[in-house]
């Protein structure tokens, strides 16, 4: 919340992600997920302002640089390092989001790693633990988090089979509502899902107009 904010008026931004998120019911393990274009609804230019504690009316050019960045590179960035409650520490999530504008790491970077050589962990050379925004609790939070944020659109076709899809192990399925099918197949129980309708993607073929039909008779 900005300074101005009074205690209790308004949720913190992790917190208002956090109700957003959908219930991946793919496997026996239900895990939470960001439906697909939600973000572009949440990350505004309001929110960032105030989750990262910045007035509008003092707000200098280094700020405003921050805040473009944020909303034209980094959404699923900042929301991941808001979901592990960076947002919750005064200027925590402005000094992490500073660090990633000035080593260019930006959506195109994700996934990053949960290992000593990772991105975050590179960050900070020379800091001290005690003053590390990235120690290895949070690098393993934000790891864990980052895959509600990279959940997969699906190309809509009766013949679709995510299973066929090439996916790192810890995607996310957007699979909402999985029921038991009737009989078995080859290798097991048949089940029937449903994904997210955010996140199946709909090839739209050309459309002719009467113009072009009546030239197609000349």
């Amino acid at each position: 919340m900005s300074p101005t904010s009074e205690a209790g008026d308004e949720d913190f931004l992790s917190e208002t992600l956090f109700k957003r998120f959908s219930t991946s019911e793919f496997d026996n393990t239900p895990r939470k997920f960001m439906p697909n274009g939600d973000l572009d609804e949440l990350i505004t230019r309001a929110s960032v302002l105030d989750a990262m504690e910045i007035e509008e009316s003092e707000s200098d050019p280094q700020d405003e640089m921050l805040v473009e960045y944020v909303l034209h590179k980094a959404k699923k960035v900042f929301a991941i390092a808001v979901s592990i409650d960076l947002d919750q520490q005064e200027g925590l999530l402005k000094n992490a989001m500073q660090k990633f504008r000035r080593y260019s790491i930006d959506d195109s970077k994700l996934p990053f790693k949960d290992t000593p050589d990772s991105i975050l962990a590179t960050l900070e050379p020379g800091v001290r633990h005690r003053s590390k925004i990235w120690r290895e609790s949070r690098i393993h939070d934000f790891f864990n988090n980052q895959w509600r944020f990279l959940v997969p659109v699906f190309l809509a076709h009766p013949q679709t089979d995510i299973r066929n899809y090439s996916l790192p192990s810890s995607t996310i399925f957007p699979v909402i509502n999985k029921q038991e099918g009737p009989g078995e197949g080859a290798f097991g129980k048949v089940f029937k899902s449903e994904i997210h309708p955010k996140h199946i993607k709909y090839s739209v073929k050309p459309v002719r107009s009467m113009h072009e039909d009546q030239m197609g008779e000349g």
